[in-house]
């Protein structure tokens, strides 16, 4: 499609997709790319009974089980013309703020006091459990040479 611009690009093939009725929940007729339409694909030639084979399958699988193959193909190719259904389509999340996590800090923050109080109070019970037990074996010398 010929045009001066990007943004004339988009809007012709928006008014194009929306007068086929088929913007935003199936996929496009057509479609504006901002990068390169080729794609690479990358691969490894590793021997058949390598070592290497079962720990980069290994960090493979990892990386799945996380998600993170997940997150980077859908960063690099967002939904949009691809996604048939709109439920499967991803939201952009934001990052939570400082006062959102505001009250995590705090829930934190008493813990760590009280886990710190019950500390030091047991050390203190301890310490007095041992000189009392220490009074009570120098009072009365007689039993300690039996």
């Amino acid at each position: 499609m010929s045009g001066n611009s990007d943004r004339a690009h988009l809007n012709r093939l928006t008014n194009f997709n929306e007068a086929e009725k088929r913007f935003g929940f199936a996929p496009c007729m057509a479609h504006f790319a901002t990068h390169d339409v080729r794609q690479d694909y990358l691969g490894l030639i590793i021997n058949k009974n390598s070592w290497l084979r079962e720990q980069v399958n290994r960090r493979i699988q990892w990386l799945r089980s996380y998600g993170i193959v997940n997150y980077l193909y859908k960063q690099y190719n967002p939904p949009g013309c691809r996604v048939t259904k709109l439920k499967d389509r991803r939201k952009v999340t934001k990052s939570l703020s400082f006062t959102q996590m505001q009250g995590v800090l705090w829930v934190w923050l008493v813990g760590m006091f009280l886990a710190t109080l019950v500390f030091m109070l047991e050390k203190l019970i301890k310490i007095l459990e041992k000189a009392t037990r220490n009074d009570h074996i120098e009072t009365y010398p007689d039993m300690m040479l039996k």
